[in-house]
């Protein structure tokens, strides 16, 4: 297990309301997905830099391609942890969030027969339906780490449908700990299912139970700290590795 700090940074709602409104809808949506939900979408993040855990050695060369399909792994984590502690209730409202963004989405953007395509994503072996290395290549430079005008459009619309896409697979949180590289730990059986109100602090709650959680059945969690943000692009994960002295 590598060392690490760890920040998670959020935007603040009352930073841009009007911005916030127009994509997620409400307040209480934007709390809901961003302050609870992702939250283990980032935490994921953080169990891939202390476990290294790498999609394919034979692409170690190729940074993008890894960060690429890192992003598929933990939207799978974060349904698989939902879906072992979050309430039904909860699973219910995600899904139908997510479904609002992607038809919001179709409405505003249009999908051509290509760009449908190349999101039909092979979660079975995390590859992209679409023939070839290069059309894969393709796809993670331009549709989603590429920074041209269409970078935020095209990277929502992956987001949405790999999140649409993990919510109905339901994954066993058991497979995908051991996917990201985490081997020696006491398997998740049934668990308490774990209820929030959905606020500025949730995120704080969520780092903690799942900080202890985890503990519990012997995967260890480097502290993560917690930034309230006044910036409206400020939701993401920080992640510094340690040096030894």
């Amino acid at each position: 297990m590598s060392k690490w700090k760890h920040s998670l940074h959020i935007s603040k709602y009352e930073s841009d309301p009007d911005y916030f409104d127009k994509y997620y809808g409400n307040k209480i949506i934007y709390l809901t997905f961003i302050c609870c939900y992702n939250v283990m979408h980032e935490i994921g993040h953080v169990l891939c830099r202390e476990y290294n855990y790498k999609f394919d050695k034979n692409l170690a060369h190729n940074d993008a391609l890894n960060q690429f399909h890192e992003e598929l792994l933990v939207n799978d984590f974060a349904a698989a942890y939902w879906h072992k502690f979050g309430q039904k209730e909860f699973l219910d409202k995600i899904l139908m969030y997510v479904n609002k963004f992607i038809d919001k989405s179709e409405v505003q953007y249009g999908w051509d027969n290509l760009t449908k395509k190349l999101f039909k994503i092979n979660y079975e072996n995390y590859k992209i339906v679409y023939s070839s290395y290069a059309s894969l290549s393709f796809l993670t430079k331009q549709l989603v780490f590429s920074r041209d005008d269409n970078y935020s459009k095209h990277y929502d619309n992956f987001q949405n449908f790999s999140i649409k896409e993990s919510l109905y697979k339901n994954i066993d949180l058991n497979i995908l700990l051991k996917e990201i590289g985490i081997n020696n730990f006491c398997s998740f059986k049934d668990c308490n299912r774990l209820n929030y109100d959905y606020n500025i602090n949730t995120p704080k709650e969520v780092i903690s139970d799942v900080t202890k959680i985890f503990l519990g059945h012997g995967i260890q969690i480097s502290p993560i700290e917690y930034y309230l943000e006044n910036d409206k692009g400020c939701n993401y994960m920080c992640s510094e590795p340690i040096k030894d002295k």
